[in-house]
């Protein structure tokens, strides 16, 4: 995200899609739209983004298919359950721009992806575990317990972020 003050930032967006905007969603983040409100975003430069795992079909049948495989199940969801959350980063492209561009964007996040899991633990034993406490911690973020904590941390970070930095 560029404020053109000199400072580099990332910005991480989490966000809980209805069945009924995922689409919307879709033709958003894959640039699939005619036109923008956002100035910022510039549809040539699609190529551009980078995936940690691409979509090969629409969203809604690529979470069809994941849940035929079973993969993933929706046994014993509520009927309003969400189905589809969004975790965007927003980069600073001129930080990339000044290490050496989209080449170094794209071998950076490939880097980040192959380096995401050290715990020594598989891959998919992780997945399994996040499968099964992601609609806990969902349910928690949406309480009102949740929501205080989250507003205790956010002023914990502006307090860190207004410490002075040595030099």
């Amino acid at each position: 995200m560029a404020r053109n003050d000199g400072i580099d930032r990332t910005s991480v967006r989490n966000l809980a899609v209805s069945d009924k905007a995922v689409g919307n969603t879709q033709q958003h983040n894959e640039r699939e739209k005619d036109s923008y409100r956002n100035p910022d975003i510039i549809p040539q430069r699609a190529a551009w983004n980078v995936h940690f795992k691409k979509p090969t079909a629409s969203y809604t049948d690529l979470f069809a298919q994941l849940e035929a495989d079973g993969t993933i199940s929706t046994r014993g969801l509520k009927p309003d359950a969400t189905h589809y959350c969004e975790l965007v980063f927003d980069v600073n492209s001129a930080y990339f721009d000044n290490h050496g561009g989209y080449e170094f964007a794209k071998q950076f996040y490939e880097d980040k992806k192959k380096k995401s899991n050290k715990s020594g633990y598989p891959d998919e034993a992780i997945k399994t575990l996040a499968r099964c406490f992601y609609p806990s911690m969902v349910e928690f973020f949406n309480s009102e317990e949740g929501q205080r904590e989250y507003e205790e941390w956010l002023k914990e970070q502006e307090a860190l972020q207004a410490l002075p930095v040595a030099a």
